[in-house]
């Protein structure tokens, strides 16, 4: 779909689900992600509009076949009702109800008050901006078991992976949409982290073994911390850092 012509669509969207309150939606390279109340009910991917795969998305659109996109690992239902804008908002209410609720987040009462007169801004993601797309596809998925789908050579990677959006950029599809260019920390570098979560103090072990012997850079073994904290390092193939850790013993 032409850039200007997803841009409408997109907006016909918005304003289909507009009546409900509490809808938004945000630009993603290839698609649009939408939100009611803070949950995630589907996007843009591909040619078209698809909702999660619920219960009431079901009942609400029997002829929908359930279909998997690229852009994310979850199976999803291309939407058969938008033009039909009232029965579209009643589905989207009731699969409100069954999605899964997002993880809290604690707020103290300055920032309460903060948020009342500046614009509310969440964290919904991150993306790392990759020289080489199809070394870094294959160790994301095949080193640490992240679900994409993209292509090996594909520009983007939009992975929704446990309640965040983990994206890889090529930078040069970047710096071309965006008309400018930038500079990147090339080698192992400690210029961010991501940070994976395991199970206990052994399940930190055995995932350190395991992603050292498919080829991960080992750059610190686990250890025990003063702060409770069993973690370790490795670096992926343009030396970002990756950690593992628990607080469970």
């Amino acid at each position: 779909m032409a850039d200007k012509k997803l841009a409408q669509y997109a907006q016909y969207v918005a304003e289909q689900l507009a009546p409900l309150g509490d809808t938004r939606y945000i630009p993603m390279m290839g698609g649009y992600l939408y939100y009611y109340r803070d949950k995630i009910i589907g996007g843009i991917y591909g040619d078209g509009f698809a909702v999660k795969d619920t219960a009431a998305s079901r009942r609400f659109m029997p002829d929908s076949a359930p279909a998997d996109f690229p852009q994310t690992p979850d199976t999803l239902l291309p939407c058969t009702i938008l033009d039909d804008g009232e029965k579209l908002r009643s589905m989207v209410e009731e699969m409100w109800e069954e999605l899964p609720e997002r993880k809290p987040r604690r707020k103290s009462a300055a920032k309460k008050r903060a948020a009342s007169v500046k614009p509310r801004l969440r964290l919904d993601g991150f993306g790392i901006m990759v020289k080489d797309m199809a070394v870094m596809v294959r160790f994301y998925r095949d080193v640490l078991g992240f679900e994409i789908k993209e292509d090996e050579n594909t520009s983007n990677v939009f992975l929704e992976k446990d309640g965040t959006l983990f994206l890889l950029y090529r930078r040069t599809d970047f710096e071309k949409m965006t008309a400018r260019g930038f500079n990147y920390a090339d080698g192992e570098n400690g210029h961010y982290e991501i940070a994976l979560s395991a199970e206990n103090y052994a399940a930190v072990d055995a995932a350190f073994a395991d992603v050292v012997a498919k080829g991960a850079k080992p750059v610190m073994p686990p250890q025990t911390m003063e702060w409770g904290q069993r973690t370790c390092y490795i670096a992926d193939p343009e030396g970002n850092l990756v950690e593992i850790g628990s607080f469970v013993k």
